[in-house]
């Protein structure tokens, strides 16, 4: 049987025999280790490793070739495969830790903001209205908001940003929030929008489904440019193993029902190298990276245990599709409120005027410090009254004393009576003298020697119909969840405002 014709794929045909030919009249060198693919009686290929020797007659003409080969078919699949896991295992290390430091960078930020905003909002309270300062106050407190938002980018990125986890009804938060974005369309374009109706609720964080939404139709409206079309879609599908295998996380999450919102766009599209890049931290194609976007997107996916596809080429306009699982009936938690609809200013109100005024007296010193009640009768402000006359202590634990003092004075502006601990061990000996006076515990839940978790459980072991509210910069809803478990735990995601805290201390149920 000839070897080309039999043993060798079509394609490589014409190639290998111009080759054999060129060495038989000794016009090429001969490879003496060589690999190349023959074909298989049922058409399929194999990877062989050739040794070869030049057969001669006796005055040196050359006559042949003598081959001996090797199938290392599955060799040299095993070390692709090897090479692939150990090239995953790099990507993953990588991305591990650059979330630890995005994740480190905006727990000891939103630290900072805390302090920034909160004494913002007690100076804010405290001016008479109408000042000439009001406006640059508000200035400063806008760019705390922002600040704040690139610090929840981070937190999406590290994966530690799914700090409010509710059922989110999809359908409206995209419907709603498209058509929002609709004013920032380049001349000529258009948006299409189909949602799925009867889409289930799935358990989310509103916030950080609004980031996917916005960052993903912001990229495609940047890209379809003047006159083009975006088209954003809902849907409820299953994927399978293989589906799931193209996603560009490096989990892949298991086979079943998927939410999918999908965003196209007809621009300018990707080339691969762009297109492997478009996740990176503040990578982008208009002249220098200008944020956290994809990045966070990525993390929020990665977080919600779901997939993400892509399909683009450079000149063919981009899709990407996002999937979030769907895992059995929804539970009984809250329904959010689409976050574009939330009101978030902090009401001016006499009680926090008058109580800064009254800590201006002067205090003690003392561990305990007190702040009367002052409000006027039907004051919605006022905080619940204990039997005895007076509001609950409340017990701040932070080992950042700015923190601790901003928290202190807020608290105090409400009308709730104050003791202070710089860690958890010092909340716990404290708690233990005063265990009938506390009402609430604000823990932070990132401190050294004995973390919120641990001094949270003990305190519940010493009086456990406690009211505690855990604070972190990073997100730690799962953990709360866990001590909420058994009643009487809330959580509270730095830097939160004045409002955030009086509805937090006036909540009348756990996480």
């Amino acid at each position: 049987m000839d070897w080309f014709d039999n043993f060798l794929p079509a394609d490589r045909k014409k190639e290998v025999r111009e080759v054999f030919d060129s060495l038989m009249r000794g016009e090429q060198q001969l490879l003496e280790f060589y690999e190349n693919q023959i074909q298989t009686r049922d058409k399929g290929e194999r990877l062989i490793s050739w040794h070869n020797i030049l057969m001669r007659d006796e005055e040196g003409g050359i006559q042949g070739v003598l081959c001996s080969g090797e199938d290392i078919t599955h060799k040299r699949q095993a070390e692709q495969e090897r090479g692939e896991l150990e090239r995953q295992l790099l990507h993953t290390q990588k991305l591990e830790s650059l979330g630890v430091l995005a994740g480190g960078i905006a727990h000891d930020f939103n630290n900072l903001l805390m302090a920034i905003g909160g004494n913002l909002e007690l100076v804010r309270q405290a001016v008479e209205p109408g000042s000439s300062v009001t406006k640059y106050l508000d200035n400063a407190h806008q760019a705390v908001k922002r600040a704040g938002d690139l610090t929840r980018q981070m937190l999406a990125y590290s994966g530690k940003g799914g700090y409010s986890v509710k059922l989110v009804d999809l359908n409206l938060l995209v419907g709603e929030n498209v058509e929002l974005m609709k004013a920032s369309l380049r001349k000529g374009a258009v948006v299409t929008v189909q949602l799925q109706p009867g889409l289930p609720l799935f358990e989310a964080d509103p916030g950080q489904m609004l980031q996917v939404i916005v960052n993903l139709v912001t990229n495609a409206i940047e890209a379809a440019g003047e006159g083009g079309t975006i088209s954003v879609a809902t849907g409820l599908a299953e994927f399978q193993a293989t589906q799931l295998g193209r996603s560009r996380l490096e989990r892949k999450p298991p086979p079943g029902s998927f939410l999918f919102l999908r965003v196209a766009d007809n621009g300018c599209g990707m080339d691969r190298a762009t297109c492997e890049r478009m996740f990176d931290p503040f990578f982008s194609t208009k002249f220098t990276g200008r944020g956290l976007g994809l990045s966070a997107v990525q993390g929020i996916v990665r977080g919600h245990g779901g997939a993400i596809f892509v399909e683009t080429g450079a000149g063919a306009g981009t899709t990407v599709q996002v999937l979030f699982p769907v895992v059995g009936p929804p539970s009984t938690a809250e329904v959010a409120t689409p976050p574009a609809r939330r009101e978030t200013a902090t009401p001016r109100g006499t009680v926090l005027e008058r109580a800064l005024a009254k800590e201006a007296e002067g205090r003690d010193g003392a561990a305990v410090e007190k702040t009367a009640l002052v409000a006027a009768p039907g004051d919605a402000s006022a905080p619940e009254v204990k039997g005895d006359g007076k509001p609950g202590t409340v017990l701040i634990v932070d080992d950042d004393e700015m923190v601790r003092l901003v928290c202190r004075a807020m608290v105090r502006g409400l009308g709730y009576s104050t003791m202070l601990a710089s860690d958890g061990a010092e909340a716990v000996e404290l708690f233990g003298k005063h265990a009938a006076e506390i009402g609430y515990v604000i823990m932070d839940l990132s401190m050294p020697q004995m973390d919120g978790m641990t001094a949270a459980e003990r305190l519940r072991g010493i009086r456990p119909d406690v009211r505690i509210i855990l604070s972190s910069g990073y997100s730690a809803i799962e953990e709360a969840r866990r001590l909420s478990g058994q009643r009487g735990a809330l959580f509270i995601q730095k830097p939160y405002d004045l409002e955030s805290l009086k509805q937090v201390l006036g909540d009348k149920e756990p996480l």
